[in-house]
């Protein structure tokens, strides 16, 4: 688990050069959308069905504008309460029979032309469990391509044998090496903060 709160979070301790995928250093245009209000108002799970309609419709538009007309996302990110709440319908009359994932996920994989695109929940994006590292629940839409970002693990995390220390206790050493999270190509990873 601290292996995975780095890939989230990366070692703050270590300054801003070691972030994970959810803190980068982003300066410049592809920071936040200055707009992500209007996109993301509200958690999904508490929007009324003209604005999942709405977020269907722009999100995916949003970011291929925001990459340079490009590239498309692969998957989404976000808050682990809201990626279990959207199980339930839309409404009783829109779309009949379908719930708010499954929606959002048929429009996604139509819109990118991707099969397996992918809606990933994560206590990580949530800025409660944080612990200071995130100012506002976060939502992600990247690339599952490791030409765009990529962190790099040349030695896994490896414990060695226990050994007895006074014939009672056990103690054992782990050992790895890690990079931060990078970020190959920048535009291809953009945060949807909630207001």
């Amino acid at each position: 688990l601290g292996l995975q709160r780095v890939a989230f979070y990366g070692l703050p301790q270590l300054g801003s050069s070691f972030t994970g995928l959810l803190n980068q250093n982003r300066s410049g245009s592809n920071d936040v959308p200055v707009d992500a209000g209007v996109i993301l108002p509200a958690a999904i799970k508490s929007m009324t069905p003209d604005q999942i309609k709405t977020l269907a419709a722009t999100w995916v538009n949003d970011y291929y504008d925001k990459t340079g007309d490009t590239c498309f996302p692969s998957k989404l990110i976000m808050p682990m309460y809201d990626k279990l709440a959207i199980s339930t319908m839309i409404s009783a009359t829109f779309p009949i029979g379908k719930t708010i994932y499954q929606f959002l996920l048929d429009c996604f994989k139509e819109q990118t032309g991707n099969e397996n695109f992918k809606i990933l929940g994560t206590p990580y994006c949530e800025a409660s469990k944080s612990k200071g590292q995130l100012l506002k629940d976060r939502y992600i839409l990247t690339v599952d391509d490791e030409t765009s970002i990529k962190m790099v693990l040349p030695i896994p995390y490896t414990t060695t044998l226990p050994v007895p220390v006074n014939g009672f206790d056990w103690e054992s050493v782990a050992y790895g090496q890690f990079s931060p999270v990078q970020l190959l190509r920048p535009a291809e990873t953009l945060y949807y903060d909630l207001p």
